[in-house]
C-alpha cells in the first residue's frame, strides 16, 4: 500500500489552519532555549538531542508539504556539532541516563528523517555513528523509567532501511525483545524512594513510541511476535485508559489528565496499524483522535498541552515535546488521508483541498469540498485527472455518520459496504463527480467513561457528528457551570437544537430547579492561552466540561 505524497497535496479549512499555526509557533521555537539542553544543562533538564531532533522531524518533513525549508539545514548542523565522539549526544550525565537515551532516539529519528528529505550525507554519517553506539552500549536493564530507552527503536528500523546493514537490523530487535512493551509490562509495581516505579514508570508516550517501532520491525520482517504485543496493547489503552474524546493519560496510573505526545502517538500507532491490517476500526478511531482530542491539545498560539483533562483542566503548553510531537503526527495525516494500492484508492479522512496520487498505470488528481447542511456532512469530490483503465474508489464510511448515500454525476448510486468503505469501481471521466452525503444526529453518551470503566453514571458527554461537544463559560456566562444538570426530555431529538456556528441549544437545571438555556461548543475550540514561550507555560482558558450531570431522575432517552 502506497500512502499520499504530502506535496502532492493542497489543502483548507480547519485542519490546514492548525497545520500553519503549529509551524509558525516551531519557528517562533528557533532559539537558544531549543540548545539548553547542550549549552547549560542540569540534573531537571538534560535530554540532549530530544528537543532539536524532534523540531528537525517536524519542520523537515512538514516542509515537504509547504515546500519552505525553514532554516532546519542550519539547526541540523548545530546538532551534529554537539555528538560526542562516541557518536551519542548528551553531555551531563557519564554513563548516560534516561534522560540522555531519551533524546539519543529523537535524536536519531530526526537525523534520517531530515537525511530522507534533504539526502545530505553528513545527516546519515551521524546518524550512523549513533546507530553504532547502540549497537555497543544499549543495557539490558535500567533502574528508572527503562520504556524510554527502547524509544530508538523506530529509528534504528529505519537506519536498516536507509543502509542496508544487518548490524542495525539485529540491535533492533534486541531493543525490541528486551522492552516493557515486548513483554507486556504496563508499569512497575515497585516504588523508589523518590516516589517513582522502577524500572516501567507507566509512561504511555515512551511506550507507545516503541510500539510504533515495534510496528516498524513486524512491517520489514513479518513476524507476528512483533505486531501481536502492539494489538494487546492497543486493547489494554482501548479498554483501561481510553477518553471520551479519543485521547488517553500521561501515565497508565494518572489517567486524567494528557500528554498531547501520547495522544499524537496513539493517533500515529492507528493510523499505523489501519495501514497494516486495512482493519476501518483503526481509521475510525484515529479520525476521533484527530478531530476531538488532538484539535483539543492544540492552544491559541498553535504550542500543544500537557496536564490538559476533560472537565476543566487546561494544563500547560509543553514546548519542549509537545508542541512537536502533535506537528510531526499531522503530516501522517496528510499521508494517511488517500492510499493507493491494486487499482484501487482508499478516501480515508475527508479534508478539502486538491490531491494528486500517483498510480501504477496513471495518475488521479482530485479536488474536494466539504459542506455541512440540514444534520448532514457533504463530502464532495470532482476528478480533474484520471488513469485509462478501470479504478476502484473505497470511501471509508465514518462510524459516526447515519446511512450514508451516494450520488455519481447527479444520479443516486447503490452503497455496496465492504469493510466499513463504498466500493465505487469504474472507469472515471474527467470531470466525473462523486458526492457523499453523511446524515448527522445528536449523540449522547451515558455514564462518564474511562475505557469500558463507567465512573459516573449519571454524567453525560454530547457528540453531533464527528465532533464531541463541552460547555464553557464563554458561551454561558450567567450559569454556574459546575452545578448545572442537564434536562432531557423524553424524545432525545427533542433535546437539542442545532444552530450555525456548530452549537447546541439544550435546556439545563439549576440546584434551585431553575430551568436555563445551554449553549454547547465543540469541545476543539477551547484553545487557551499560554503564559510564555519555550518550555512549560501554564494555559489560562475559559471554565470548560464535557461530562454534564444529568437532572436527577431522569432516565436517558432513547
Amino acid at each position: 500500500m502506497n500512502l499520499a505524497d504530502p506535496a502532492q497535496l493542497v489543502l483548507k479549512g480547519e485542519f490546514q489552519d492548525r497545520i500553519v499555526r503549529s509551524i509558525h509557533h516551531l519557528l517562533d521555537l528557533n532559539t537558544d532555549e531549543m540548545r539548553r539542553e547542550f549549552t547549560s544543562p542540569n540534573d531537571f533538564w538534560h535530554w540532549g538531542a530530544d528537543y532539536m531532533g524532534r523540531w528537525i522531524s517536524a519542520m523537515s518533513l512538514l516542509g515537504q508539504y509547504t515546500g519552505e525549508s525553514y532554516g532546519v539545514d542550519a539547526v541540523v548542523r548545530e546538532l551534529l556539532g554537539f555528538q560526542n565522539s562516541d557518536g551519542s549526544f548528551g553531555p551531563y550525565t557519564d554513563p548516560h541516563d534516561f534522560q540522555e537515551w531519551f533524546g539519543m532516539s529523537r535524536g536519531l529519528v530526526g537525523l534520517l528523517e531530515y537525511y530522507q528529505t534533504s539526502h545530505d550525507e553528513q545527516a546519515l554519517v551521524a546518524a550512523t555513528r549513533l546507530g553504532d553506539f547502540y549497537l555497543a552500549n544499549y543495557p539490558d536493564w535500567a533502574p528508572c523509567l527503562y520504556e524510554c530507552y527502547s524509544t530508538a527503536l523506530e529509528g534504528l528500523v529505519l537506519l536498516f532501511k536507509l543502509t542496508g546493514e544487518a548490524k542495525y537490523l539485529e540491535t533492533a530487535r534486541r531493543v525490541a525483545t528486551s522492552c516493557a512493551v515486548y513483554k507486556g509490562i504496563r508499569y512497575s509495581k515497585e516504588l523508589t524512594p523518590e516516589g517513582r516505579r522502577s524500572p516501567v514508570s507507566g509512561q504511555v508516550h515512551c511506550q507507545l513510541t516503541t510500539a510504533r517501532g515495534l510496528l516498524d520491525l513486524y512491517e520489514i520482517t513479518r513476524e507476528e511476535a512483533y505486531l501481536t504485543p502492539v494489538i494487546e496493547l492497543h486493547d489494554y489503552i482501548s479498554n483501561e485508559l481510553l477518553w471520551v474524546s479519543g485521547g488517553i493519560g500521561f501515565y497508565y496510573y494518572r489517567p486524567e489528565e494528557n500528554e498531547t505526545c501520547a495522544d499524537s502517538d496513539w493517533l500515529r500507532l492507528n493510523l499505523q496499524l489501519w495501514r497494516l491490517t486495512r482493519d476501518v476500526r483503526f481509521m475510525h478511531l484515529a479520525e476521533h483522535i484527530l478531530v476531538n482530542q488532538l484539535f483539543f491539545d492544540q492552544a491559541d498560539n498553535g504550542g500543544f498541552c500537557y496536564l490538559r483533562g476533560l472537565q476543566n483542566r487546561a494544563g500547560a503548553v509543553f514546548d519542549a515535546c509537545c508542541s512537536h510531537h502533535a506537528p510531526r503526527a499531522f503530516y501522517e495525516v496528510l499521508r494517511h488521508m488517500y492510499a493507493t494500492s491494486e487499482g484501487a484508492v482508499w478516501i480515508n479522512l475527508f479534508m478539502e483541498g486538491k490531491a494528486r496520487l500517483a498510480l501504477e498505470d496513471g495518475t488521479l488528481s482530485l479536488s474536494s469540498e466539504i459542506q455541512e447542511d440540514s444534520g448532514a456532512q457533504i463530502f464532495s469530490l470532482e476528478l480533474e485527472e484520471v488513469p485509462p483503465t478501470p479504478l476502484r474508489l473505497m470511501l471509508r464510511l465514518p462510524a459516526w455518520a447515519g446511512q450514508a448515500s451516494l450520488v455519481v454525476n447527479g444520479q443516486a448510486v447503490a452503497l455496496n459496504n465492504e469493510t466499513g468503505y463504498a466500493r465505487l469501481e469504474r472507469i472515471w471521466r474527467q470531470g466525473d463527480r462523486l458526492v457523499a452525503t453523511f446524515p448527522m444526529a445528536v449523540r449522547v453518551t451515558r455514564g462518564h467513561t474511562l475505557g469500558q470503566h463507567v465512573l459516573f453514571p449519571d454524567e453525560v458527554a454530547v457528540f453531533y457528528g464527528p465532533r464531541l461537544f463541552s460547555l464553557d463559560d464563554t458561551l454561558n456566562p450567567d450559569i454556574r457551570l459546575h452545578l448545572v444538570r442537564l434536562k432531557l426530555p423524553s424524545s432525545l431529538p427533542d433535546a437539542f437544537r442545532v444552530s450555525r456556528n456548530n452549537r447546541l441549544l439544550a435546556m439545563g437545571v439549576t440546584p434551585d430547579h431553575a430551568s436555563e438555556p445551554l449553549i454547547f461548543s465543540p469541545l476543539s475550540e477551547i484553545g487557551g492561552t499560554p503564559s510564555g514561550l519555550g518550555r512549560i507555560h501554564t494555559v489560562r482558558s475559559p471554565y470548560y466540561k464535557v461530562w454534564i450531570p444529568l437532572e436527577a431522575d431522569i432516565p436517558l432517552p432513547s
